[in-house]
């Protein structure tokens, strides 16, 4: 009987162990579950990590050319505007010159009419000077007209 107390202790603390031992063996199953998914998610993450940085770059390249081409961009845009500027001092010198050259017609245009009238007055007036005096009238009265809206 001696022995069987012995005996039945070590089988208690056999079973004993052997509950922990499922325990442990249950623990680790469910731990290394927990790992394989861990790792799958570590696996995915490092994949996106990957992504990004490519895309990443791209963009980054991306910006690179966008930058050049607004610098480029720029370029041409001041050089229209110089160009502009230019264009806009020629026009104004040949509004200018326009004018000096309308009021040296209209000088001629009147110097042109008083020789005529002149000449009609010493000699008279005839059949012929009557259209070409009306002539005269209109196109003084058209350029004056002309010359106002210039001026405006």
């Amino acid at each position: 009987m001696a022995a069987e107390p012995a005996y039945l202790e070590l089988l208690d603390s056999n079973q004993e162990l052997r509950k922990r031992l499922v325990l442990e063996e249950t623990i680790n199953l469910s731990n290394q579950k927990k790992i394989r998914i861990l790792t799958k998610d570590l696996e995915q993450c490092e994949r996106y990590i990957k992504y990004l940085e490519k895309n990443l770059v791209s963009r980054e390249d991306e910006i690179e050319e966008l930058k050049i081409k607004l610098k480029s961009i720029l370029r041409e845009v001041k050089k229209y505007k110089d160009h502009l500027e230019l264009k806009e001092e020629a026009l104004h010198t040949q509004d200018s010159r326009i004018i000096n050259l309308e009021d040296t017609v209209n000088k001629f245009r009147i110097q042109i009419y008083k020789l005529i009238t002149t000449k009609i007055s010493t000699r008279g007036i005839t059949e012929m000077d009557i259209p070409l005096l009306e002539i005269l009238d209109r196109r003084q009265i058209l350029s004056n007209i002309f010359y106002e809206i210039r001026r405006f």
